[in-house]
């Protein structure tokens, strides 16, 4: 497994306190024609907050990037010169600038929402989702990634796995995401976690989706969120039906094709190469190679090492719209 998503464990208080760290080095800059210039040096941006800012001003990040590295002044001259031109087009727009730890870490609009983690940590203290136990977290300026597992949730289907010769142990989870930058609404969905190998099931189903509260308009979302709460058992046995369901059902489709068919029907739905399909194939044997649910744990025990939680997030989305 990965060094990056490593499976160590964090209470409510862990990750309240790395929310705290980073939010209270936290300084928005508004960015109008007046004081662009002080901003146009590449080394005030992380790489994303030069990302974002090249998606504002209309400049390819990646040659900027690149020009910086060699000659910084021509680099300050492109963005310069696209953000008066911004400023132009806009007349008295301006913009946001988010700092943390004295760097840029995103650049939003004057008109953006700001929901922060802070205001996350908040919204979850005193719900029972406080009380879980964390794991495969993310918490970064940009992106707040986290896994709260409910350790007293466990069920096991029926069957075993023929790759670890016993039950297989799982329990309800609550993915909870935001960012501070636009790169992510904030929202909360009900998953799967499973002991054995640590990997998560995403069903993207808007009826498995506990809140999502998007970064426009001011709004007061504690009511709302303990509400959601309120309906959670009727979920989890959905859910849990859902998966039983897929253990028993055979993915008759799949298996009917031929070896390099599957392959590329993997490359084409996961949008991944030749040798993840055949990392997936490997894996999708080892489970049995015959089952949905069989199918479901190869795709989302490859996702599990996967070093960006965004494709990670995508690969355990997909794993369950494979045999939907």
């Amino acid at each position: 497994m990965s060094d990056f998503l490593k499976n160590y464990s964090k209470t409510f208080s862990d990750i309240a306190t790395d929310v705290k760290n980073i939010t209270d080095t936290r300084e928005d800059v508004v960015i109008t024609k007046d004081n662009y210039r002080e901003w146009s040096d590449a080394s005030l941006y992380t790489g994303e907050g030069l990302r974002s800012l090249g998606a504002r001003l209309k400049f390819p990040y990646d040659f900027v990037k690149d020009i910086y590295n060699s000659n910084p002044e021509l680099s300050e001259e492109i963005i310069n010169d696209r953000a008066e031109q911004f400023f132009s087009r806009e007349g008295n727009a301006s913009y946001l600038n988010r700092t943390f730890n004295g760097m840029v870490e995103g650049v939003v609009s004057s008109s953006y929402n700001k929901f922060d983690d802070d205001k996350v940590i908040d919204l979850l203290e005193g719900t029972s989702i406080e009380g879980l136990n964390f794991r495969n977290n993310i918490i970064t300026p940009s992106r707040f990634h986290v896994r709260g597992i409910d350790l007293n949730s466990k069920f096991s289907l029926d069957t075993d796995d023929s790759n670890v010769g016993r039950k297989s142990d799982m329990f309800f989870a609550y993915f909870i995401d935001n960012s501070m930058t636009g790169l992510s609404s904030f929202r909360v969905t009900l998953a799967l976690y499973r002991q054995v190998c640590t990997n998560g099931m995403i069903v993207g189903k808007e009826k498995f989706t506990v809140a999502r509260y998007v970064h426009t308009g001011a709004k007061d979302y504690r009511n709302d969120f303990i509400e959601a709460l309120s309906f959670l058992e009727d979920k989890k046995e959905d859910l849990k039906s859902l998966v039983r369901m897929l253990d028993v059902e055979k993915a008759d489709k799949f298996n009917e094709m031929r070896e390099d068919y599957k392959k590329k029907f993997l490359r084409t739905s996961l949008g991944i190469g030749e040798k993840p399909s055949e990392k997936i194939l490997e894996l999708y044997g080892m489970y049995g190679g015959k089952t949905k649910w069989q199918l479901i744990q190869a795709v989302t025990e490859y996702a599990r090492d996967v070093k960006d939680i965004n494709r990670r997030e995508f690969l355990e989305t997909r794993a369950y719209n494979l045999v939907a």
